[in-house]
């Protein structure tokens, strides 16, 4: 089986890093909502200073639950491909910091010689054209969008993404390949 996995609020807690250099930065948090209440212009700058400072974007842990599935699935000979969208906001020198940053921690979190990162802004589009199967996403918008397509995709269930959805897990493990 081919599967993609977010990486941010999938495989690692980007929010309460995030939140807490926000507050740091002078920005109230709203955990309810994935900008985390932010306006999308202030989103934009507590995460470019994020990405400037280095330290913050290793301090994000991985969930421990979905690096062990995520090796099960690799040891069952399954295609594991991560996805984000980190960078797509930024300009060009400072996108390429951020995938750096990304490789980085994934080789530094996750087991490296068995991934595959693909930086993308519509995921179930990327996932669609490439043969994926499978989406494991955390955004509820981002997950509603390719109900009708030919792409499973499963909600991981986190406080920002409440309400209705169809194929929602509470964890990786619940997905049966």
């Amino acid at each position: 089986m081919i599967v993609a996995v977010d990486v941010d609020g999938v495989c690692c807690d980007f929010v309460a890093v995030f939140a807490e250099y926000a507050q740091k930065f002078g920005e109230t948090m709203d955990y309810s909502r994935y900008c985390l209440g932010l306006p999308e212009d202030k989103f934009k700058r507590v995460y470019e200073r994020i990405v400037q400072l280095e330290r913050p974007v290793f301090q994000m842990r991985p969930y421990r639950d979905t690096w062990k599935t995520l090796w099960d699935w690799h040891e069952s000979w399954h295609d594991i491909h991560y996805v984000t969208a980190r960078g797509g906001m930024f300009d060009t020198e400072l996108r390429k910091k951020h995938e750096h940053q990304t490789r980085t921690w994934l080789m530094v979190n996750f087991f490296p010689q068995h991934w595959n990162l693909h930086f993308v802004q519509e995921k179930g589009v990327w996932c669609l054209s490439n043969g994926i199967h499978i989406l494991i996403e955390d955004r509820a918008k981002d997950a509603s969008r390719w109900l009708s397509q030919d792409l499973k995709v499963y909600l991981l269930d986190r406080p920002w993404n409440l309400g209705d959805y169809p194929h929602r897990i509470y964890s990786l493990r619940e997905v049966n390949l």
